[in-house]
């Protein structure tokens, strides 16, 4: 779930994605999260998009995670 709103003269970018149990990481490490996070805080930061959607962004038949 994500949600971009105005806030007076600024941008608020929201997830609530990410969530874990405080022992399960998975959804940190999916490179969707990691993707959307990056981009939605350059977007609130600075109006603009200028990253790239990586190779490796999973779709719908498949999760890609991060180790490190």
């Amino acid at each position: 779930m994500l949600l971009v709103t105005s806030f007076g003269k600024g941008r608020v970018f929201h997830t609530a994605i990410g969530h874990n149990n405080g022992k399960d990481l998975t959804a940190q490490k999916c490179v969707g999260f990691i993707a959307t996070l990056q981009r939605g805080t350059e977007w609130a930061a600075t109006g603009k998009v200028t990253q790239k959607v990586p190779a490796d962004f999973p779709g719908t038949d498949k999760v890609t995670l991060r180790e490190n």
